[in-house]
Parts: structure tokens; C-alpha cells; sequence
């Protein structure tokens, strides 16, 4: 199991109160109490008037009744997921939830939706997220909710899913490759110590009862990811990132894999003790397919087409140097230079996508 430490901050906590927002979104519980950030989770007197106790910087709070379903669950175990414990139809009671300032990165990527070239773009960057840490059955996990009543629904968790089942898809190779590397080196040991990257399988969760309907109202669809952790890191994100050779490498993995045509970015998460990463809620930026008639069109035009995928200038920009890692598959750095075929930008003639 990967072990988190503990961040030296209190957290600012969500309670119940008869007044206040939460970052100046008002939260009616029960017809009459508002949800409020309390800055102290020692002020005993934010707690006590609506009979919340705080454990462990959490609120216990017994009258949310906040319960869900899993109603998506399509990944399956590989070498590059973190699987979770939850089943189709499993119903799940959340019995406290936690406001952690650490793991406010994962909203900076609305934040920056809407600029050129690498750029966080697209429907899942322009779709703003709240996270919040929320303790079910006795485990903690990462829960996600549209800022956006509107916007709580299964087609955005489902894409969602797909980013971190394509992601998962991609460190599943890029974790044989280490694995390979390391065997065929006899300096790095064991290959079972090999560092590796895994994505947090999550599952979409439909909210069936709520006493806080405007943080999740009941019918609302929700993310539930297998994530402990009180603090993210972003590890490409904008190219202004800390250079770290494993997350790094896995980014320009990804782009070589699929010839140019997909990029994973936002590649978030922790590093744990041992050396290994995890990532949750990355974002896939992948080129349209082509349609044949597209390519026929193409080739009797001697033209090439621009599909609108991951610019190529996207690799020096968020990845600007390789590692050992990186010469041992792609020593040129051509990762995101597309493969040419029938003239145009795709892996093969009139299908878009890489292999994985």
C-alpha cells in the first residue's frame, strides 16, 4: 500500500453554521444551515452549536445523509492502476468529509483552460471541480463534484473515466518498459524495486440521498477515486513544473507511444516513499479520427490535414529535457513528431489514435 505523509498545515474545515459560503458559493442544509470554511478546526464553538465534532482534522457530522452508488466502474486491474474496493450497485454512506488546501492543484486546470498551444483545453479543462477528502466505510478517498449542478451528470464522469482508463493504459506499458530496462541492467538490482507509475481507478458514483444538495444533490453523479493522499503535485502541467525523470519520462512515453496523435497532461499526483507515483485525474488530449473519405480527400489533393491534436511543440515545451529513461525508447526525442501516412497526421491510413 502507498503510505502518505502527513502535511505540517491544519486544513481548513467545512461545518455547519447559520451563515457563511464556501468560497462564496452559500450551501442550505435542512432547509435553514449554510456551509461555511472554518478557519480553526480547534474553535470548539464552530463544532459544538450544530453538534459536529472534529477528529483528526475531520468533520463528523451524523445528519449529512450523504449516500451513493457506484453506477460506473468499467477498468480493470493492470500493472499501471491503483484499484479500488467498490462494485457496481455497491451503496456507500460518506460519514465525514475534509477540506485539505493541499489538494487544491487539482483545480488549477479550469483555471488555466482557454490558452494556446499546451494549455490545459477541452470539456473536462473548462468543467470546474471540487475535491474533497471523504471518509467511507473507515477508508478515506478523493471525491470529485461539479461546481455546477448542471454539470453533475455521467457523461462528464464517463469522460473522466476514460482519461484515467487511457492513462492507466499507458503506464501499464511504460511500467513494462522500466521493468525491461531494469532487467537488462544488472546495476539496478531487483526488478521488482523498479519505480513505477499507477493511476487511481475511479468510479462514478450517483448520489442518492444528500442533506447538502448544493454540494451534491441526489440524482447528481460524482467521482470517487481511491486517493488517501492530502496533497497533489503537479508533475507536468505547464511547463514551469519541477523536473522529476519518472513523470517526465512517462509524459514523453505516452506522446512516442501514439505516434504524436494523444498527450497526457496534467499528470498529477504523489511520490511515495518508495520511489513510486501516483497519479489521479489526468487529462488525455487525443487527435479526432479520420474518417476514410477524409483521407481519400486528402490523398487526391496532395494535401496534408491538420486534425486539431496535441501540437508537437508540446513535448519541449512540458517535457524540455530527457532522462536515461527517455534514450532507452525514444533517444532522438521525436515522440511527438506524427508519423506521415496518406498524408496526413495519423498513425495509419484514415484511423486516428496510437496503439497502447
Amino acid at each position: 500500500d502507498v503510505q502518505f505523509e502527513p502535511l505540517d498545515v491544519r486544513p481548513a474545515l467545512v461545518t455547519l453554521s447559520a451563515c457563511g459560503t464556501w468560497r462564496g458559493v452559500a450551501f442550505p442544509i435542512m432547509g435553514a444551515a449554510l456551509l461555511r470554511v472554518c478557519d480553526n478546526f480547534l474553535d470548539h464553538s464552530c463544532l459544538e452549536d450544530w453538534n459536529i465534532t472534529a477528529a483528526d482534522g475531520a468533520i463528523q457530522q451524523h445528519n449529512l445523509h450523504f449516500k451513493i452508488r457506484v453506477d460506473a466502474s468499467p477498468i480493470r486491474a493492470s500493472m499501471g492502476t491503483l484499484m479500488h474496493d467498490f462494485k457496481l450497485t455497491d451503496e456507500l454512506v460518506v460519514e465525514s468529509i475534509e477540506l485539505v488546501p493541499g489538494l487544491e492543484p487539482l483545480g488549477w486546470r479550469h483555471e488555466r483552460e482557454g490558452g494556446t498551444g499546451c494549455a490545459p483545453r477541452g470539456p473536462r479543462s473548462c468543467l470546474a471541480m471540487r475535491y474533497v477528502r471523504a471518509r467511507i466505510n473507515g477508508q478515506w478517498v478523493l471525491l470529485g463534484v461539479a461546481t455546477s449542478s448542471e454539470q453533475r451528470t455521467m457523461e462528464n464522469v464517463m469522460q473522466a473515466i476514460e482519461d484515467s482508463k487511457d492513462t492507466a493504459s499507458y503506464a501499464h506499458s511504460f511500467n513494462a518498459h522500466t521493468m525491461q530496462t531494469t532487467m537488462g541492467d544488472e546495476s539496478h538490482g531487483d526488478v521488482s524495486e523498479a519505480p513505477q507509475l499507477r493511476v487511481c481507478v475511479p468510479v462514478g458514483c450517483r448520489v442518492l440521498s444528500s442533506a447538502i444538495p448544493q454540494f451534491a444533490h441526489p440524482g447528481a453523479v460524482v467521482l470517487l477515486f481511491p486517493f488517501s493522499g492530502r496533497e497533489v503535485v503537479k508533475f507536468v502541467f505547464d511547463g514551469r513544473d519541477d523536473f522529476n525523470e519518472l513523470p517526465q519520462a512517462f509524459f514523453h512515453h505516452a506522446m512516442w507511444m501514439s505516434g504524436g496523435q494523444e498527450m497526457v497532461h496534467d499528470i498529477q499526483g504523489v511520490e511515495a516513499d518508495d520511489g513510486n507515483f501516483l497519479l489521479v485525474d489526468p487529462c488525455v488530449m487525443r487527435t479526432p479520427k479520420v474518417a476514410i473519405s477524409t483521407a481519400m480527400k486528402s490523398v487526391a489533393t496532395g494535401g496534408a490535414t491538420d486534425l486539431g491534436g496535441p501540437p508537437p511543440e508540446c513535448l519541449d515545451q512540458l517535457h524540455p529535457r530527457c532522462g536515461q529513461l527517455c534514450k532507452g525508447f525514444d533517444p532522438q526525442r521525436r515522440g511527438a513528431k506524427a508519423r506521415r501516412m496518406c498524408g496526413l497526421s495519423v498513425p495509419s491510413c484514415g484511423v486516428g489514435g496510437g496503439s497502447k
